[in-house]
């Protein structure tokens, strides 16, 4: 996870991923089209994405395949592609992130095995489902989805600080 605790460096990357941000939806509302004009600046598209998603889960300590999802899904990359970067890209989050949790001792050991068969189901049927179907027709629903998931999260979020308040 990605931590700052210094209030001037949280200021300085909230308002550096709030300007890519702003960018990237005045974009969307005003060309109506894909934002992504070559497959040189996709590079640069998908670091800044990286960027805003990782802020975001490093303050939230969750959504970092939400945000991004969202956001690539937004500039106009085909729900398949955008599952397979956002998750090729997790593959070393989430590797960074277990290192440190297995260094701590922090660990279920019993909880991982128990979800170690589900999840690898899991990723190889929505990989194929995603794989087999046209994009256009499958937007909407993950477009739907995503929406709902960031309602979860931040009602999660609410939820904690309304328990920090009281």
């Amino acid at each position: 996870m990605f931590l700052v605790k210094e209030k001037p460096l949280w200021l300085f990357y909230g308002v550096i991923g709030m300007c890519i941000l702003g960018f990237i939806i005045s974009q969307m509302f005003f060309n109506m089209g894909t934002i992504l004009p070559s497959e040189y600046e996709m590079f640069f598209w998908f670091l800044a994405v990286g960027f805003i998603a990782q802020t975001i889960d490093g303050a939230l300590g969750m959504a970092y395949g939400i945000t991004s999802n969202s956001i690539l899904l937004g500039i106009g990359v085909p729900p398949a592609s955008a599952s397979a970067w956002v998750h090729l890209a997790e593959v070393f989050t989430t590797l960074a992130s277990g290192i440190s949790h297995l260094k701590l001792g922090n660990v279920k050991w019993d909880l991982a095995r128990s979800l170690l068969i589900p999840g690898v189901v899991g990723a190889v049927v929505g990989a194929y489902f995603l794989s087999s179907i046209d994009g256009e027709q499958v937007k909407p629903y993950v477009a739907l989805y995503l929406f709902i998931m960031g309602i979860v999260i931040l009602r999660k979020v609410i939820k904690r600080k309304e328990r920090q308040i009281n």
